[in-house]
């Protein structure tokens, strides 16, 4: 927190205040216009509410990101946790989840020209304080993916989270389910992307009629980092939620008989229908059968990042 003090100097029959503004990271000083001494207090006071502060950003320990170490310790912990820490070059991903048994396999759809993705550089990860690489996509017309190539059945109960840093004007598939393990998904839900107008959407196929679409009430491609989380917990008071940056942003209750039948299908990271969203995507984080506590989304959000 910042301080501040005034120190009047004369100056002829007139009173100089000044705003001395201290901070833990830095000092300065304002000088107000000269000013009456019957109005030197409220000047003052208006000036030092105005006056800039200072923020400090906190030290990373020995380069050791505080979300991660709070990810770690998480009960339940997640099936798969992609960091991305992958050599350049690499098409293995390592899964820092507990029992690590849940690697993903970069792809891209046969016959693409591109993969699209990018690994391999030292700290570029979008957290803070992270020593991993981070995920870097081209966007379209790239189809290149992170699958986990064991076929699993679509979950009813489930968590979804993941760090972005997206430009202006980017669009499409970040993390999802889909039924193809090396092409487009001819069904695919459970999937996080960005609209045409960059608002974040989680979608889900319904027994009938339209899939159900949650969109976020802002869009989050301002270059800045955001964390995406989806939750899927049915039941007779069950609901999806969509959360950014921890704060629920859209919601729906999901009661029993609302969802489509399961099917078999692949976790996926980057391209599936409709395209590669262009973009920083980081720490993909997946939970089956767990539906994360909106407490436990707050804290995730602000473990290890400032706004």
């Amino acid at each position: 927190m910042s301080s501040t003090r005034a120190e009047p100097a004369r100056s002829g029959a007139r009173l100089v205040a000044v705003a001395v503004v201290l901070s833990a990271a830095a000092t300065s000083a304002v000088l107000l216009p000269g000013a009456e001494a019957t109005s030197t207090a409220a000047v003052f006071s208006a000036q030092a509410a105005a006056a800039a502060t200072v923020t400090a950003t906190p030290a990373c320990a020995s380069g050791t990101a505080a979300y991660a170490t709070y990810l770690a310790a998480m009960v339940p912990a997640p099936m798969l946790w992609w960091r991305f820490d992958t050599a350049a070059g690499a098409t293995t991903v390592a899964d820092f989840a507990p029992g690590g048994t849940n690697k993903g396999t970069a792809r891209k759809v046969a016959g693409a020209s591109t993969l699209g993705l990018t690994f391999g550089t030292a700290g570029s990860g979008v957290i803070n304080c992270d020593t991993t690489f981070g995920m870097l996509t081209a966007g379209a017309p790239s189809t290149g993916f992170v699958v986990l190539p064991t076929r699993r059945v679509s979950p009813t109960t489930l968590t979804l989270s993941l760090w972005v840093k997206l430009p202006a004007g980017a669009s499409g598939r970040l993390l999802g389910f889909g039924n193809s393990r090396n092409g487009t998904s001819g069904k695919q839900d459970r999937a996080l992307a960005i609209d045409a107008t960059g608002h974040v959407t989680f979608t889900l196929n319904k027994a009938a009629g339209l899939p159900l679409v949650l969109t976020s009430t802002t869009p989050v491609t301002d270059g800045k980092a955001h964390l995406l989380v989806a939750t899927l917990a049915p039941g007779a008071s069950g609901q999806a939620a969509l959360y950014v940056d921890g704060a629920l942003v859209a919601s729906s209750p999901i009661t029993p008989g609302v969802l489509a039948a399961t099917y078999n299908g692949y976790w996926r990271a980057g391209y599936d229908t409709p395209k590669q969203c262009p973009g920083d995507l980081d720490e993909v984080a997946i939970w089956e059968g767990a539906a994360l506590s909106p407490a436990q989304v707050t804290t995730l959000a602000g473990s290890d990042h400032w706004w």
